[in-house]
């Protein structure tokens, strides 16, 4: 089945635990998020779930802004001086 790990795609087995795809993906993380909700308890993941793990002190890495997606690289010829 396909679920996101980390806002990556992956597949796995069908009834893997969210605890057995921590141990797999990043054993060190001390946060399980499944599907926008704090868990403390293993939970079977079903197929198109979304799980963030999450390592305590560390940044996550850098994105573009939303203002960066939503303009183009170039403006359009009417907007050019």
């Amino acid at each position: 089945m396909k679920i996101y790990v980390n806002e990556k795609e992956r597949t796995v087995e069908k009834g893997v635990s969210a605890f057995a795809v921590r141990a797999f993906f990043k054993a060190d993380a001390d946060v399980v998020i499944l599907n926008g909700h704090l868990i403390g308890a293993d939970m079977p993941l079903n197929d198109g779930d979304r799980i963030s793990l999450i390592k305590k002190g560390r940044n996550p890495p850098p994105r573009m802004s939303w203002r960066a997606c939503l303009s183009p690289a170039t403006p359009p010829e009417s907007m050019r001086r």
